[in-house]
């Protein structure tokens, strides 16, 4: 990653800056003691040249140092998802319209860019923020609180459906019920309904008719199920 001063606001007090800082530490590198030609902003912002905020480092030590910052996903959340979801790789790609490789190497490293991962969520149905990294958890349970958290919506889903035993016809009614929200408020998720709408889509679930109420209703929906789930 190469570190251009023009790259960022006020480029002529970065530039300034990152000689003083790298003239005060004899142009060594903080990370690995080696020669350091560039700054490492700490706090990430392009604004904040303040000299306490300029790491001085080797173009090496820098490149690991974003790379850490950007492997920040949590790999077996994503897989749980793609697992309820009932997608793998291929699918996921087709998806977000990133290639195979691309999925496979952000499952093997957890590392993207957020619009990259956010991409991955929309097509997983979930708000970006569950999927990243944490220190511990049961994963599944894991996730379904954290979306739960998230959205309101999502919470009068669950309760909506409370009734539904059958796991399996559980989650293809919240796939409908979804559906239904998506096109009803125009909107990718229902975690993407407006703040100002929630009272709407609240109503619009408390309203919705889970279907299987007779026997006609329950086998088409059983029918409609994927054989592998």
């Amino acid at each position: 990653m190469r570190t251009n001063a023009f790259e960022y606001e006020d480029h002529y007090t970065m530039k300034k800056n990152r000689l003083k800082v790298l003239k005060a530490n004899n142009y060594s590198c903080k990370h690995c003691g080696g020669k350091a030609t560039i700054v490492h902003h700490k706090d990430g912002s392009k604004s904040n040249h303040n000299p306490d905020n300029l790491l001085p480092v080797c173009h090496k030590c820098h490149m690991k140092i974003h790379a850490a910052q950007r492997a920040r996903w949590d790999v077996e959340s994503i897989e749980v998802a793609m697992m309820q979801r009932g997608i793998d790789k291929g699918e996921l790609a087709k998806k977000t319209g990133l290639t195979k490789a691309t999925i496979t190497n952000i499952l093997k490293t957890g590392s993207t860019k957020n619009s990259t991962m956010k991409r991955i969520a929309d097509a997983l149905d979930y708000p970006i923020e569950v999927f990243l990294s944490a220190d511990a958890a049961e994963k599944l349970g894991q996730l379904e609180i954290k979306a739960r958290r998230v959205s309101i919506v999502r919470q009068f889903i669950d309760k909506k459906l409370e009734s539904v035993t059958d796991p399996v016809l559980k989650r293809r009614f919240h796939i409908w019920i979804a559906n239904d929200i998506r096109r009803k408020f125009n909107v990718k998720s229902y975690y993407n309904v407006p703040k100002e709408r929630f009272d709407e889509a609240i109503e619009f679930v408390q309203q919705w008719q889970i279907p299987g109420s007779g026997k006609e209703d329950e086998q088409a929906a059983s029918k409609e199920l994927p054989k592998k789930f």
